[in-house]
């Protein structure tokens, strides 16, 4: 496992110490994949994430418990209490985003405009585009992939047509360089100076991504059943 003082790159298996943070001023970066291999990619979706501190999960829980106290009266009997609690599960999860997810590159659906379809083998054989100038410049926080395997696309005729995001009927390529409604499929990057526009895109994710990115939040905060049992076994032991 190496050490990376300095910043750089975050890859599989590295640890990135910084100064300020946890046990002695060193503070640990995870990067995990998705296990999802896409044609055109060069690597597979994935996020770099960190733990939440102590103060940082406790302040989790704090901002998704709601504990509501009501007096009711029991006639001539002393009245009873009763406490109701409400769970706000997306502003949980917003403020793990927040603090746990230090960068990203996830795909994200978007409209295809009209025009020539950059579906096209020799469009999308690189990230620089078809070396013509034909391919229009991906928005910002993001750069063009095609992801066949999600959201209903299938591959025709030496070109891939994107589907509706419900995976029913697809879109023909006529239609698709009409631009009547085609969906495409781009490589999303965390974008640091726009934090409201990359909660838009977390909250928009879809149950497959969004259900592995909570599961990566869960594991690398230690929420995941067999490493609450893990703990609970070692403060047996401890016991003994």
């Amino acid at each position: 496992m190496r050490r990376e003082r300095d910043g750089g790159n975050i890859e599989a298996g590295t640890v990135r110490w910084e100064p300020g943070g946890w046990c002695g001023g060193e503070r640990q970066v995870q990067r995990y994949e998705a296990p999802l291999d896409l044609p055109g990619w060069s690597e597979r979706p994935w996020v770099a994430v960190r733990a939440l501190t102590e103060a940082e999960a406790l302040e989790r829980e704090s901002l998704g418990l709601i504990e509501e106290y009501e007096v009711v009266a029991r006639g001539l009997g002393e009245p009873e209490l009763r406490v109701r609690r409400v769970y706000d599960l997306v502003a949980m999860a917003e403020y793990e985003w927040g603090k746990c997810l230090v960068d990203w590159c996830l795909p994200e659906v978007q409209p295809l405009p009209p025009g020539p379809s950059p579906m096209r083998p020799q469009t999308v054989a690189g990230r620089g585009g078809n070396g013509n100038g034909g391919e229009r410049p991906p928005p910002p926080g993001a750069s063009r992939h095609p992801l066949p395997e999600q959201g209903g696309e299938t591959a025709t005729a030496g070109r891939q047509v994107a589907g509706p995001s419900n995976g029913g009927e697809t879109t023909t390529a006529d239609d698709r360089e009409a631009g009547t409604g085609a969906l495409e499929l781009v490589a999303r990057r965390m974008s640091g100076g726009d934090p409201e526009g990359d909660r838009e895109f977390l909250r928009g994710m879809g149950p497959c991504l969004g259900a592995w990115v909570r599961e990566v939040l869960e594991r690398v905060n230690r929420r995941l059943p067999e490493q609450r049992a893990e703990i609970e076994v070692a403060k047996k032991n401890s016991g003994d």
